[in-house]
């Protein structure tokens, strides 16, 4: 291991949180990002340090969507693996801790571990709670947060996030939404996917296919069958110009997403 590496791990629920934070720490941080399913041999050294969290063989084609991707500034002197679970669930019990089993170094070496997930319309701080014990299983309670949102200021430093705002029932898509404002380039196409899915979701029967906390997420998806047709939310968010440094700013939600990553990962505002 490189000791002036300084290594963080972010677990997070499923594919679009990777995409949102990798994206969000490259536009706003200036950071690299190694791009997902890259054979380990052409990694720099310094970040070798993440090889056991790379599947050795692709033997289904979700093993391989599940690549970690690993984020780095050009001196390789900050090295963020971002590696998705799989589901929330993944994030509350022995899943988690089998990572930390497997690399029982991960322990001592890395500087901080964030836990990203989305709300949905789960009771937020019953999750918050089964998270906190799974964590409390693996490291020692004072690195464990004890309150939502915060990073308690130890050798290794732990957060929990959950979208939309540590606070609300919802989804990624809510924070996403609160970027395009009315001077952003899809205004328009905002207003006219809102006003597809509202009149869609007027008919009983399509109202039975989305639930409340979905709706925003729906019209995400509406948008991005016209920036990307037939692509996901999570393509979108990797290749549309969903925010920048500055709109980043005008949105309270993202704003204080990215401040809690400033504060995980121990690292200056640029």
């Amino acid at each position: 291991m490189n000791t002036k590496t300084q290594y963080h791990l972010i677990l997070v629920e499923g594919a679009h949180d990777l995409a949102f934070i990798t994206t969000v720490l490259k536009k706003k941080q200036k950071l690299n990002e190694i791009k997902q399913g890259l054979e380990l041999q052409y990694f720099p050294n310094e970040h070798r340090f993440w090889e056991n969290l790379f599947p050795k063989q692709i033997k289904k084609f979700h093993e391989l969507v599940r690549f970690p991707s690993i984020i780095h500034n050009t001196s390789n002197t900050l090295s963020i693996c971002v590696k998705q679970m799989g589901g929330k669930s993944n994030l509350e019990n022995e899943a988690m801790q089998d990572i930390f089993k497997v690399n029982s170094e991960f322990k001592t070496e890395i500087s901080s571990l964030g836990i990203i997930l989305d709300a949905d319309d789960a009771d937020i701080n019953r999750t918050f709670e089964n998270i906190k014990k799974t964590l409390e299983n693996i490291f020692d309670s004072k690195s464990v947060p004890q309150k939502l949102g915060t990073v308690p200021r130890e050798k290794l430093r732990i957060g929990v996030y959950i979208f939309p705002d540590n606070n609300s029932q919802g989804t990624l898509e809510d924070a996403l939404l609160s970027c395009v404002t009315a001077d952003h380039v899809f205004s328009k196409l905002r207003g006219e996917s809102e006003k597809f899915i509202d009149d869609a979701l007027k008919n009983k029967e399509y109202k039975n296919y989305v639930k409340d906390f979905e709706i925003n997420k729906a019209k995400v998806a509406a948008m991005v069958s016209v920036l990307k047709p037939g692509k996901t939310n999570t393509v979108s968010i990797s290749d549309n110009d969903w925010f920048d440094a500055e709109t980043i700013d005008k949105s309270e939600p993202v704003k204080n997403f990215y401040r809690f990553l400033l504060e995980l990962l121990g690292i200056a505002e640029v």
